[in-house]
């Protein structure tokens, strides 16, 4: 019989995220438009704006300057609206920075997750938004798999536009299904919860493998909760062990408490307190309640 309060596995089988595609790259042109954007005055036009941009990037192109190029799957059609693609994601970024930085910086304020909704913005800052969600629409309806995810994200979670969980479905699905980490986890966790789509734990666990296979840490955690309820696929404590090893070994506080509820209850593993109360430790010590709570009682074994 289970005697531990909580059982972490319930409370966190995993949420949905920010794409990680824009914080990962390291395009030089993004960096030279985001640049631009944040020195420009807000009168400039934007369509100076993609100018400048255009001729600072191929400036740098011929001085050999820029080390890597955009990917297959990344790459619009040439002209200006590739260039409109990166002046929309150094808008959006502009923005999302200074919202982010308000709700986390203010005084006496507590403290946001990076996914609430925003507050309605200035009619300065929306005017400045439309434009930018309308040149990250147009990238995305050529297949551009960022902005993609990125539209995913911002009608999945409000940022400057009306919610809209089908909608952020479509784009997350069709960025997932050119190989983006994040949408592909974000594709599983919206079919496993019925998110924009109809709900199904099949089509949720082939999303989830996709990503697990890449190491994405929640997705193998979430992928082992499958395994251990057999929500879509076979139930199997010994594969669900494997992946919370996996989702552990890379430090998510989830994936730790559930590998320790699993050595707890010998589900998957030979049963050891000690190596529950190690994993407990780790994630309790990243501030996950529900370990702190499971490792008061799991110490009291080994007294």
């Amino acid at each position: 019989m289970r005697d531990l309060p909580i059982d972490a596995r319930e409370c966190g089988a995993g949420e949905l995220m920010l794409s990680g595609s824009m914080h990962e790259l390291c395009d030089g042109r993004l960096f030279l438009t985001m640049s631009l954007i944040g020195a420009l005055p807000s009168t400039h036009s934007f369509r100076a704006a993609i100018s400048i941009a255009s001729r600072a990037w191929r400036s740098c192109a011929r001085k050999g300057w820029t080390n890597r190029a955009p990917s297959a799957a990344s790459r619009c059609r040439p002209g200006r609206r590739s260039s409109s693609t990166w002046v929309g994601w150094g808008i959006y970024w502009k923005i999302k920075g200074a919202i982010d930085r308000r709700r986390h910086y203010s005084l006496g304020s507590p403290a946001v997750d990076d996914t609430t909704p925003w507050a309605a913005l200035s009619t300065e800052l929306q005017g400045e938004m439309d434009q930018a969600v309308a040149m990250l629409r147009e990238a995305a309806d050529q297949g551009h798999m960022e902005a993609q995810a990125v539209c995913g994200d911002l009608y999945g979670f409000g940022f400057g536009v009306a919610k809209d969980g089908r909608l952020a479905f479509v784009y997350r699905e069709k960025s997932a299904q050119q190989g983006d980490l994040v949408a592909q986890y974000n594709t599983g966790i919206e079919h496993r919860d019925g998110l924009g789509c109809d709900q199904s734990y099949r089509r949720a666990a082939e999303w989830l493998q996709k990503a697990a296979l890449q190491g994405h840490a929640g997705a193998q955690h979430a992928l082992g909760y499958a395994y251990e309820y057999g929500q879509g696929v076979p139930q199997s404590d010994e594969k669900a062990f494997e992946l919370y090893s996996q989702s552990a070994a890379q430090g998510h506080p989830y994936g730790q408490s559930s590998l320790a509820i699993c050595y707890h209850d010998g589900r998957g593993c030979k049963q050891s307190y000690e190596r529950a109360v190690e994993l407990f430790r780790q994630s309790a010590a990243q501030g996950l309640v529900v370990a702190q709570c499971n490792l008061a009682v799991s110490e009291t074994r080994l007294m």
